[in-house]
């Protein structure tokens, strides 16, 4: 399944068949007549007759599918040049199925010799509407794709409801009890943050942050033991929340722990021109080759830097 392809609002039906012609033609009819047919389409493997006693049958199918005039929104035949048949790996409706899943999120499969209500399209897609409004909610969350939103909304409501219990019940206690520290930006069940209340920090030394996550990372490399302030936009307000970060902890040392590039380079200057009145001394985490990288995976900026800050053996 790809992660970036949904033609389709409705699921497509598809109809493996062979020789069954009057079975077939009643689901065609049938199925033509459902409510959502004109929004559907239908997909159908015509298997090729390995027995002279099929022939008939099979003819009988390829002259009604292109004789008969259907309401569907697309109807696509696969007409298959020899017989594929119902076992191994590739048979008639594996690959069937494959081809579909390739454009499709989610489809429906039907034998040759069902008849349908009217509201069938309509039962069946809505029957699956809330499943797919937890895929959509899941894939809206960053790195996650169509692929693996479908999977662990199946996980969760196939086979671990007590896991999407659990993981609603977080979502909504962290939704109503994290906030911004009123202090640095980092985030916090409290006014005030855990780092900004910790008297064992190092006041005067300060490490700023485009994002609340990264002070995480940080924290877990157990390398830094100052303050921290998180500053996503360069506005006067988060200007005029620093000096005052600045002056109630005496910072002396500042160290900027933000992605490298060359805005961001841009952003590391801009913030050292409005602290220029306050004696910082202004540090960077360095950039260079990472550990287990080889060099031709490298991108130039990165080993341009590295080059740069060579140290001594």
């Amino acid at each position: 399944m790809k992660e970036n392809i949904i033609v389709n609002n409705l699921a497509p039906v598809i109809i493996p068949t062979l020789c069954r012609y009057d079975h077939f033609k009643r689901l065609m009819e049938s199925l033509n007549k459902c409510t959502w047919a004109d929004k559907t389409d239908v997909y159908i493997g015509l298997d090729y007759p390995a027995k002279e006693e099929h022939r008939d049958g099979w003819m009988k199918i390829k002259r009604f599918l292109c004789e008969e005039r259907f309401c569907f929104k697309k109807i696509v035949v696969f007409e298959r040049e020899y017989n594929y048949g119902v076992k191994g790996e590739n048979n008639n409706i594996s690959a069937l199925i494959k081809y579909v899943s390739t454009y499709y999120d989610r489809w429906i499969f039907s034998e040759d010799d069902n008849v349908f209500s009217p509201n069938f399209l309509v039962y069946i897609n809505k029957g699956l509407e809330k499943f797919y409004e937890l895929v959509e909610a899941f894939e809206s969350l960053p790195t996650i794709g169509k692929k693996s939103a479908l999977r662990l909304a199946y996980h969760i409501v196939m086979n671990d409801n007590y896991c999407g219990i659990k993981i609603a019940h977080s979502i909504e206690n962290a939704l109503k009890n994290i906030t911004k520290c009123v202090r640095c930006g980092s985030m916090s069940e409290h006014e005030i943050c855990e780092f900004c209340l910790d008297e064992s920090r190092d006041n005067t030394k300060l490490c700023i942050v485009q994002s609340a996550k990264d002070i995480f990372v940080i924290e877990d490399s157990r390398q830094f033991d100052g303050k921290y302030f998180v500053i996503e936009e360069l506005d006067q307000e988060v200007l005029d929340s620093l000096h005052k970060f600045i002056n109630d902890n005496e910072v002396e040392n500042i160290l900027f722990a933000i992605t490298p590039s060359i805005a961001n380079d841009a952003f590391i200057l801009f913030i050292e021109d409005k602290l220029k009145n306050h004696n910082i001394k202004f540090t960077k985490i360095a950039q260079g080759v990472p550990t287990g990288v080889s060099l031709e995976n490298v991108d130039i900026l990165s080993l341009s830097k590295a080059i740069q800050s060579k140290v001594e053996i």
